[in-house]
């Protein structure tokens, strides 16, 4: 048996079911999810101090005496409620819901570079099994050629024709070409185990893949490209929310300088319960009150950190920027690269086609001929590794496009769209 994982049973798969099963259950994609649940949680006004605060409290004092005192023993009972309010802090509140509001979009943003990251995952994952499954059948269709060209060369060994050397040569040949087989089938099998683990699917499953080693090709131009990058690119979209965040930094540092106020109030009960001497019942008392007032303050000077602290800020605010414009450059930069190897790889295809086609011609051509005697087998098993040649070389080309077709999708922010 070559492996366990061709006696499962077979379910269908298409590349589209793939990735939707592995957005649904790729771990990092659950993780990122629940990270960007979070930031939407936190996303709140009552996380910037604009909101007001209330406490309730509650005191109890117990008091013995001793002595001349006239006052025994005494217990009190205080409940009171309060209220605290910001009423100005230099706008901090509504930059701190910015913040947070740029803090839920970098998540989100982040989500969907992780998706957009599973699914190019899941898609070449996807093509690498169908380059392995024809790479295995080449190498079946070679086995197969060599096995009854070893078969021959024993009936001719056993009938005088051929020598101990020619029968050699062809049970070597046999043998490799079994060898080839079994490695190629144990890569098709590992392909698949990746394509499993990236979907998330615990189980050793086989598949009866629905999809090909192809993909539509659209005519596209450099300049349309780079015009979708700038604007979906998930990455760059990510440095504009850094910058912003930076922009946010130096206004929180700013509002540093402005006066705060704020409001307190408050509801108290005070209820006692005294033993004095001379005095045959306990005297009880209560009161209550309500109290409201303002605080109004203004830093005047602290050893300059308001002022090192927005140099600090605006510092940082250069630097994003700097980045901002490295990572523009960056990406057209390898958009560039990524469409001129898309061109020469398109032609590749077309080169290797012809290739495989005259290979294939000549295959069939030299088995006629090697079974009429017209060649012998030294020739036959060239022209049988030209065409194992041929058929991987076409079978590697073909994904090599498909490769650089999900990278320019996925660089133009265009992945997403494309497997819908």
């Amino acid at each position: 048996m070559v492996s366990a994982v061709v006696a499962n049973a077979q379910e269908e798969l298409s590349l589209s079911r793939a990735i939707s099963v592995g957005l649904e259950k790729n771990y990092g994609v659950i993780v990122e999810k629940q990270n960007a649940s979070t930031s939407e949680i936190n996303n709140h006004w009552g996380n910037t101090g604009a909101l007001p605060v209330f406490n309730f409290n509650l005191n109890q004092n117990n008091l013995w005496q001793s002595g001349d005192t006239q006052m025994e023993s005494s217990n009190s009972v205080v409940p009171s409620v309060s209220m605290s309010l910001n009423l100005f802090k230099g706008f901090s509140a509504r930059i701190a819901k910015h913040r947070l509001e740029e803090l839920q979009k970098l998540s989100e943003g982040s989500l969907n570079i992780l998706i957009e990251n599973t699914i190019q995952g899941i898609m070449l994952a996807y093509y690498k099994v169908l380059l392995d499954k024809e790479n295995t059948e080449a190498a079946r269709v070679i086995m197969e050629l060599s096995s009854d060209r070893y078969k021959r060369a024993e009936k001719s060994y056993n009938t005088g024709t051929k020598t101990s050397y020619e029968l050699l040569q062809s049970k070597v040949a046999m043998l490799q070409d079994r060898a080839t087989y079994l490695n190629s089938k144990s890569t098709y099998n590992n392909s698949i185990r990746d394509l499993n683990f990236l979907m998330g699917i615990k189980e050793d499953k086989v598949y009866a893949f629905t999809d090909s080693l192809t993909m539509p090709m659209k005519d596209i131009t450099l300049g349309a490209m780079m015009d979708k990058m700038t604007t979906n690119n998930a990455t760059l979209k990510n440095q504009y929310i850094n910058r912003e965040l930076a922009i946010t930094e130096v206004r929180s540092a700013k509002a540093n300088y402005y006066p705060s106020l704020s409001m307190n109030t408050g509801y108290t009960y005070n209820y006692s319960d005294s033993k004095m001497k001379g005095v045959p019942n306990n005297v009880t008392a209560g009161y209550n009150g309500f109290n409201l007032g303002f605080t109004l303050s203004l830093n005047l000077y602290s050893g300059g950190t308001k002022r090192r602290a927005v140099k600090i800020a605006k510092i940082k605010q250069d630097i994003a920027e700097v980045q901002l414009n490295q990572m523009e450059h960056s990406l057209k930069n390898d958009l560039s690269k990524m469409f001129e190897t898309y061109a020469v790889r398109k032609e590749m295809v077309i080169l290797a086609t012809e290739q495989l086609e005259a290979a294939e011609t000549n295959l069939n051509l030299s088995k006629r001929k090697f079974e009429a005697g017209s060649i012998n087998s030294f020739n036959y098993r060239d022209v049988q590794i030209e065409y194992l040649n041929a058929n991987t070389n076409k079978s590697r080309n073909r994904f090599n496009l498909i490769e650089s077709w999900i990278s320019l999708l996925k660089i133009t922010g265009g992945i997403t769209e494309a497997t819908n």
